[in-house]
């Protein structure tokens, strides 16, 4: 199995950029959700508040960019219609945006988290996707993160 993932990133598909920063600032949430929750023992709110939305987040995250997920969780017409919504690029830089404003307002309200970099991460995928749909681009998404791959690759192993 060849994956071309070297020629993916230096394509200039935006969308592939926008994919990839939005699945590394979903896993840094995930990862570091733990560590801000403990802080309710210090009494503080703000951080394991933002650490449940992101957790929330993240997971939102990782069923939009990788499709096996899907696979793995109970659909109904109305879960199948909020995927299509954001299947367009602008819907997904507008969710993910707003996704990096709560985190760049929880950042800026309370002390500086350990979710400063996957917030950035997060705001460069909205760029990539607001740029993506700027010119107009088709949604392409990268050769390791397509259904059809992931189960190639599973079937070989």
């Amino acid at each position: 199995m060849k994956f071309d993932f070297m020629k993916e990133l230096t394509s200039g598909q935006c969308t592939i950029y926008g994919q990839w920063f939005a699945i590394l600032s979903a896993i840094l949430y995930i990862i570091l959700a733990p560590s801000n929750l403990l802080d309710i023992f210090l009494l503080k709110i703000d951080e394991p508040f933002q650490a449940v939305v992101n957790i929330v987040i993240g997971c939102i995250i990782i069923l939009l960019e990788i499709p096996i997920f899907l696979k793995c969780v109970p659909s109904n017409p109305k879960f199948d219609e909020a995927l299509k919504f954001f299947e367009k690029n602008s819907m997904r830089a507008c969710l993910y945006a707003g996704f990096a404003l709560f985190n760049w307002i929880c950042e800026y309200i309370g002390d500086i988290t350990s979710f400063l970099f996957p917030s950035i991460l997060m705001t460069c995928s909205a760029i990539s996707y607001g740029v993506a749909a700027f010119k107009n681009e088709d949604r392409v998404t990268s050769s390791l993160t397509g259904t059809s791959n992931f189960i190639d690759l599973a079937a070989s192993v």
